[in-house]
């Protein structure tokens, strides 16, 4: 009977399952919509951090870093790639460009791959937003020379291309992105070779993601050659600080504007549930009236609003992913946001729906008549 009188009031729309189901349907969506675009701007400010070089230390001191120790860092945690750097004495000449010298650098492969860097990539953590597949390191670290994007665009070089010097023609291995956006200067317009890890450099870059303060003073402690001295002291400090010294990407997830959003979205559906059974209290008194007890109304209002709420949580989960594809195709729903919002959509409405029938007297049916 519980059952059948359900059918019929929703068959009838006197549950108004429609009406209810959508709004709650759009509330829902909505609150996942927003909080996947706020998560996807911390993975966004990210990857910018990562790729613009603000997450990259730099361990400076001419003739004083070790290249195998500074590849070696590679084995610390939190450091994604390593490598060191040097000025060479003889810039190279190319004969295009007779009298006009190309600064010249030795990189160790690591080096070598954190300026072949790609950006953007994405990663299934918003607490270390994009970090793990942030470069691509296939070929990146091989032999050869290397040109910035600059030179290249100037001498209409490309991989593969090669390059007529005053001491002979090489191939050009590779291009490398180097913009001018804070970043330290001095490889925008240069040749970088590939060189083995050994020896003395000028300078060692270690990407370290997520940051830690722990691992910059093993870094910076680890990486300088037996005569490294006082008398040139090393320098420490970000390849680009323009963008602030640290970038806690826990904190900004963890504190984006809208973390309770989904919270907000369950309690309107609450809200919602109790808002649709208010408008039946004489019909529930009235039934009370009759012999209908308490226990039974909760059942049949329950099933009735189990319809159309389960419907709105189906159909947030559906709209949220494909509205998330039209509006920012990157922004992907938080899992755990999604189930939350699901799961609170279905149990929500059902308990305001129960809070409201518990409200309803039989001694009251002459006062709901006259507000009927």
């Amino acid at each position: 009977m519980i059952v059948s009188e359900a059918v019929r009031n929703l068959r009838s729309g006197t549950t108004r399952a429609l009406t209810f189901g959508l709004i709650c349907g759009v509330l829902a969506t909505a609150a996942l919509v927003a909080d996947a675009l706020a998560i996807d701007a911390v993975q966004g400010a990210a990857a910018r951090y990562l790729s613009a070089g603000a997450a990259t230390l730099v361990v400076e001191s001419p003739g004083g870093v070790d290249g195998a120790r500074c590849e070696a860092m590679t084995d610390v945690p939190n450091v994604r790639a390593a490598g060191a750097m040097r000025q060479t004495d003889a810039p190279l000449l190319p004969l295009r460009t007779p009298g006009i010298e190309l600064p010249t650098f030795d990189a160790t492969p690591g080096a070598v791959a954190l300026l072949r860097a790609t950006e953007g990539a994405e990663s299934p953590s918003p607490v270390a937003p994009r970090a793990d597949r942030t470069h691509d390191t296939t070929d990146a670290g091989r032999d050869g020379m290397f040109v910035s994007t600059e030179l290249a665009g100037t001498l209409s070089l490309t991989t593969g291309s090669a390059l007529r010097t005053s001491t002979g023609t090489a191939e050009v291995s590779g291009v490398f992105s180097y913009p001018d956006d804070g970043r330290a200067a001095g490889l925008g317009y240069s040749v970088v070779l590939s060189v083995p890890p050994r020896g003395a450099f000028d300078q060692c870059r270690v990407l370290i993601w997520p940051e830690s303060d722990a691992v910059r003073a093993i870094v910076a402690s680890s990486v300088l050659t037996a005569g490294a001295t006082a008398e040139s002291p090393p320098t420490i400090g970000q390849l680009n600080p323009t963008l602030g010294e640290h970038f806690d990407a826990e904190a900004r997830f963890r504190d984006r504007s809208t973390a309770f959003v989904p919270l907000a979205a369950i309690a309107a559906v609450g809200v919602a549930g109790f808002v649709a059974v208010r408008p039946r209290r004489l019909e529930l008194a009235a039934a009370r009236s009759v012999g209908v007890t308490l226990r039974a109304q909760v059942a049949q209002i329950t099933l009735e609003t189990l319809v159309w709420s389960a419907c709105a949580a189906a159909g947030a989960l559906v709209g949220s992913a494909v509205t998330s594809a039209i509006v920012a195709p990157s922004a992907a729903i938080d899992p755990s946001s999604a189930l939350v919002v699901a799961l609170g959509t279905l149990l929500a409405a059902p308990t305001g729906a129960a809070v409201a029938i518990s409200s309803v007297s039989r001694a009251r049916t002459h006062s709901y008549f006259r507000d009927r």
